[in-house]
């Protein structure tokens, strides 16, 4: 049940509405004034209405579970291309009409340098969206290919990829200097649905369009080919986690130079880390995955995909480390992996000071699934601060042979910095 301010007049009885129908609550415009609010005054009168008005719902609710995949598609392209961002940018400024990504260009002949992206080039949200996604939106095809097959599997009737040349752009991003591909393909997903009265609908989802100044990602098809033409016919989304790579590799100007093979292997080496973190954490193995992030309340749901982006981040970046792929990898001594002593002596540390706060602390060894990942288990619970920053885990396990930190389950990772700094500040006190 949604609760508003004010509520019509129930749909059933025609008495003073009291709460609205959860189901079909928020869901999206296909065409004008085809949504509407459905209240009640009572849960008797929800379940008499619920066979007239079944239909109407579940449509509604299918809307509003796309969009909020749409939403989730997105943020996990953001949070991807934030921790494996490859052109260097020192400024970010609109000029024009036309958004500048100022960059130190990279010779033609060397090899791609990957980093975490410059948060500190600009303040905008949405200059930063547009710069994370600058020419990925065949990347985030290919990301999306296991994941948004497993979302939509259950009420989607067809999902296609389309191309298409963006005409109409409310604004346009460039590097500075070039080159720039204004005029190129864009790629989104062409999804189908089934309407509240049986007729079939066409959405156009489009998580890199923010490089265009396009703020929905989640559209009316129809509506979204008034903003460029289709260049190449919808066809079945069959896609890999490295299929825009394959076709890359077989086209000659994308394999000129020694460089470009290496960039190439590197990259295949990236995208089937994320694959096995996608695999993870909606494959088999978690059969109530879905469920547990989309259908929920708008709060809730919003919660978990900020746990779902925060732990991609922490995954890539701590994978993008390990093998040496970014630029300045650990080029600081304070950036500088600790050595195995000071690992265990940070988690003494740990063990040491938090059961003065928590006295249900509890050390023990525990194996994750593969032989070779063993480790320290450390519980706790919710109750005071030192646990804030993750109060959406019960359960650490730290590896101290890679220096990671797991969730019992074995695929969530956590920056378990911010434990070891309040844990020493607390000593020191």
């Amino acid at each position: 049940m949604a609760a508003d301010q004010d509520f019509g007049k129930c749909a059933h009885c025609n008495e003073d509405g009291k709460f609205s129908c959860g189901g079909c609550h928020r869901a999206p415009e296909y065409a004008t004034g085809d949504v509407h609010r459905t209240d009640y005054c009572s849960k008797e009168c929800q379940n008499a209405h619920r066979p007239a008005h079944r239909t109407y719902c579940r449509s509604m609710w299918k809307r509003r579970t796309l969009l909020r995949v749409a939403r989730l598609l997105k943020a996990v392209l953001l949070a991807y291309r934030e921790c494996v961002f490859d052109l260097d940018i020192s400024k970010v400024e609109l000029n024009d009409g036309v958004l500048q990504l100022h960059q130190k260009q990279r010779p033609a002949a060397a090899r791609k340098q990957y980093r975490l992206f410059p948060s500190e080039v600009t303040e905008s949200l949405e200059y930063k969206e547009a710069a994370l996604v600058h020419n990925q939106s065949m990347t985030a095809l290919a990301l999306f290919a296991r994941l948004a097959k497993k979302l939509l599997s259950d009420f989607a009737t067809s999902i296609e990829s389309c191309f298409l040349r963006i005409k109409k752009p409310a604004v346009r991003t460039e590097l500075v200097p070039g080159p720039n591909s204004n005029d190129g393909l864009h790629a989104v997903l062409k999804v189908g649905l089934k309407g509240p009265t049986g007729d079939p609908e066409s959405w156009a989802l489009d998580p890199a369009g923010c490089q265009y100044g396009f703020l929905e990602v989640l559209v009316p098809y129809a509506t979204y080919l008034k903003q460029g033409e289709v260049v190449r016919e919808p066809e079945p989304y069959d896609w890999t986690e490295t299929t825009d790579l394959d076709r890359f590799e077989r086209s000659l100007a994308m394999n000129l130079t020694a460089a470009q093979e290496e960039d190439a292997i590197v990259e295949r080496k990236i995208r089937k880390e994320y694959a096995l973190f996608v695999r993870n954490r909606f494959g088999s193995s978690q059969p109530s995955a879905v469920k547990d992030l989309l259908y929920w309340t708008l709060p809730t749901f919003g919660q978990q995909l900020d746990v779902l982006t925060e732990d991609l981040k922490q995954y890539m970046s701590l994978y993008m480390e390990e093998r040496g792929f970014y630029a300045d990898h650990f080029s600081t001594p304070a950036q500088r992996r600790p050595t195995p002593k000071q690992r265990l002596a940070n988690f003494s540390l740990l063990a040491n000071v938090l059961p003065c706060f928590l006295p249900s602390l509890t050390c023990l060894k525990m194996r994750l699934g593969t032989p070779q990942v063993t480790g320290l288990v450390l519980r706790y619970f919710r109750c005071g601060p030192i646990v804030k920053p993750f109060d959406s885990v019960t359960a650490l396990v730290l590896d101290t042979q890679t220096d990671r930190l797991y969730s019992p389950n074995g695929y969530m990772l956590k920056d378990y910095s911010q434990l070891f700094a309040l844990a020493d500040s607390c000593r020191k006190a």
